[in-house]
């Protein structure tokens, strides 16, 4: 009789858990990688070594059109004393006309030719070397005082569209406060110069196409090699199995950079293997717990087969087929609560639990089977928490359920309720009793784990008991520890976060 109550207790207190149900509309599409980091890391190189190669050589450009440009200014301003020189020793402005020879190595004597226009104070030319020279007032117009040296130049363009740089200057024909200001007018071709700029800027863009190739090869290679963990991470995963998830990656052997990646990895095969182990554990308790019954069941069928019975023979085997029944129809509810809360399908109903006026309520409903067993329930302390009730009144059931069977005639069962500081709430279920050996604890709460079956004959539960008061706690955030002393008593603790 007592075994129809624990059954039908388990499903009064039963919290219904919704079937998963697949999401409509999800269509399986095939997966494309996407860009490889090798690729993405050599680009990145190219680009980088493009810019700074860019920089460098725009930098080097610059510098040496500045170059340039002085040095072409340096050489006519260099030729301004040399011409002032000679205008100074002569007198007339026909001597001038007649010192072509004079005029030639003057501008032949450097490294360019330099042209030269010699004009008066109204910008009439007297004396041109070339028609490249500058002509006119407005061309010819000095920019610097007279007697000093010129400070900068300027560019201007022929009649043939041909850049020169141009400096002018004034000048004395004689000597003496009276001679004549002549107006000096020296002009360089750009050509070299502009040559010497086109050649150097094809060199310096060849020179950063071919680095930023180069730059991207290498990237590509110096990835690689620094890729190369990845790539035996990459085969170790391919090399796991089912049944090879012992299988580890060497974190001491990867950079610092694939460390955390590395841990991570283990930590989720460890998680893998502990979940297969698990698997495979339950799928042969479950085969061994579910054997027994219906063999049972079996053998009955058979023995009432082989001969006629009697109305009451054949109304008490099926009394007893019941029971079994009602045993494996419990135990698969059990295990399907149990793999719902694994997979934390189940839907909590929170609210605001008085804990005494549960704990009260739960042993009001297990009187009878206290009384029957020369026991009496001791409730102490106060608390609250929010929880679920129906999946709370499960979980303390189990435990005075567990209790009841384990304490002998004439001991006391205490529930304490305790607040433990402002973020736990503690139930502690005590009973006295044989207690429990230390290497029967950590496995305790493992599904279909049994100390002693035939040390306590008459005790037939599922297994699964404590199991489902672990899940309750793990979806509560909570927590159960247990605690025994051989020949003592054995202590249940539900901790619950206070919050909940």
């Amino acid at each position: 009789m007592m075994r129809n109550v624990f059954g039908v207790f388990s499903t009064l207190s039963a919290l219904p858990l919704n079937d998963p149900a697949p999401a409509a509309g999800n269509v399986r599409t095939k997966a494309h990688p996407g860009i490889s980091i090798t690729k993405r890391l050599g680009a990145l190189f190219a680009l980088m070594s493009l810019l700074l190669l860019a920089a460098i050589g725009s930098t080097l450009y610059l510098a040496l059109v500045h170059k340039l440009e002085n040095r072409d200014q340096d050489e006519l301003i260099g030729r301004v004393q040399l011409i002032r020189s000679y205008l100074r020793d002569l007198q007339t402005v026909d001597e001038l006309r007649e010192m072509d020879q004079h005029w030639g190595n003057a501008l032949t004597g450097g490294r360019r030719t330099v042209h030269l226009v010699l004009a008066d104070e109204e910008g009439k030319p007297l004396f041109r070397s070339t028609s490249l020279g500058p002509d006119g007032p407005i061309s010819l117009k000095p920019v610097s005082q007279e007697d000093a040296a010129p400070a900068s130049s300027r560019l201007w363009k022929t009649n043939s569209e041909e850049p020169v740089r141009l400096v002018t200057a004034w000048g004395r024909l004689g000597k003496g406060e009276d001679a004549q200001h002549i107006l000096i007018g020296l002009s360089l071709s750009t050509n070299e110069t502009r040559q010497t700029l086109r050649e150097s800027a094809y060199i310096l863009l060849l020179t950063v196409v071919l680095g930023t190739l180069v730059a991207a090869v290498l990237g590509i290679w110096v990835a690689r090699r620094g890729l190369a963990p990845v790539a035996a991470i990459t085969q170790t995963a391919r090399e796991i199995t089912a049944s090879n998830l012992s299988q580890r990656l060497p974190e001491g052997e990867v950079p610092e950079e694939f460390y955390l990646l590395a841990k991570a990895f283990n930590g989720m095969l460890a998680r893998l293997d502990d979940a297969f182990q698990k698997q495979s554990d339950l799928s042969s308790d479950l085969a061994h717990e579910l054997r027994t019954p219906i063999n049972s069941l079996m053998l009955q069928a058979q023995v009432a087969l082989s001969q006629a019975r009697t109305i009451e023979e054949y109304k008490e085997i099926l009394e007893c087929a019941v029971e079994e029944y009602q045993d494996l129809s419990r135990m698969i509810e059990e295990m399907l609560f149990l793999a719902r809360a694994d997979n934390a399908e189940a839907v909590l109903q929170k609210e605001m639990i008085d804990l005494r006026v549960e704990a009260e309520c739960v042993t009001e409903f297990y009187q009878a089977l206290v009384e029957e067993h020369g026991l009496s329930v001791e409730i102490t302390g106060q608390a609250a928490i929010i929880a679920d009730k129906g999946l709370l009144r499960r979980a303390l059931g189990n435990l005075i359920a567990n209790a009841i069977q384990n304490t002998p005639a004439g001991g006391k069962i205490r529930v304490e309720l305790k607040q433990a500081g402002e973020k736990v709430v503690t139930i502690s279920i005590c009973n006295p009793g044989p207690g429990i050996a230390p290497e029967h604890l950590p496995r305790l709460f493992d599904r279909f784990y049994s100390i002693d079956k035939a040390r306590t004959p008459g005790k037939n539960g599922t297994g699964l008991g404590l199991a489902i008061v672990r899940s309750i706690m793990q979806l509560h955030g909570g927590d159960i520890e247990v605690t025994s002393t051989l020949g003592e008593k054995t202590q249940f603790v539900l901790v619950f976060p206070a919050g909940t």
